[in-house]
């Protein structure tokens, strides 16, 4: 095989052509690159974006319901309250069930510092709502636990309560509703954010829809499930 060495230009004019040519194939291969890397980013990109938006319209979906079994809670704990004072013993289950969903923002935790950089500042800022509203609801469902779980043994004793435990019955009534009033009005706050960053709740199931009319039905409340 032969080997030609390289010639030397033989004046300014192949001088200049031998240069352009070197630049012409840098600049080839430096767009190449970067067309590679943004191809990459916005694959990425795309793929973050499914991701906010499945755990938004979960969370949403944990909103909706969350909202309306707060709603019963909270007229479970006006009863209550009213029982500490001498109204009848409300008709509900003994102990309340508690059951809660739990909201997520695990994705936003994962994108946040990653593929959310390059997304538009509005999306970010919109992402960062719901997680945030989420983040929120979840510290506020602890609350509400907290509370709830202080009111099951007096409902369970029944009229067997002490002046002094039925007072403490109702300050504890008033602490979940005041818990409750917080999580209706947060939860609502994610549905709104939601709603602007154009992602609709996962509808709630047969189940769950059933679980909590009869939950609220026992408090003499309807849900609002449409």
């Amino acid at each position: 095989m032969d080997i030609h060495k390289p010639k030397a230009a033989r004046n300014w004019r192949e001088f200049a052509i031998e240069i352009g040519t070197i630049i012409c194939g840098i600049l080839i291969a430096l767009g190449l690159e970067q067309a590679i890397e943004w191809l990459h980013r916005h694959a990425e990109v795309a793929e973050a974006r499914q991701a906010m938006r499945s755990e938004i319209a979960a969370n949403a979906h944990a909103a909706k319901f969350n909202l309306e079994y707060s709603r019963c809670l909270l007229t479970m704990g006006g009863q209550i309250g009213a029982w500490a004072k001498g109204a009848p013993l409300p008709r509900t289950e003994r102990p309340v069930p508690l059951n809660w969903i739990t909201p997520g923002s695990v994705n936003w935790d994962v994108v946040k510092a990653g593929a959310a950089a390059h997304m538009p500042l509005r999306e970010r800022l919109a992402y960062g709502r719901t997680a945030h509203d989420a983040e929120l609801i979840t510290t506020i469902i602890g609350y509400q636990a907290d509370a709830w779980l202080a009111l099951s043994a007096p409902l369970l004793a029944g009229a067997k309560l002490s002046p002094a435990e039925l007072q403490r019955v109702g300050e504890d009534a008033a602490r979940a509703q005041n818990a409750d009033r917080t999580a209706i009005a947060y939860n609502r706050q994610l549905l709104q954010d939601a709603k602007a960053a154009g992602v609709e709740a996962v509808a709630l199931s047969v189940e769950e829809r059933a679980s909590l009319t009869q939950f609220c039905n026992a408090a003499g409340v309807s849900p609002q499930l449409d």
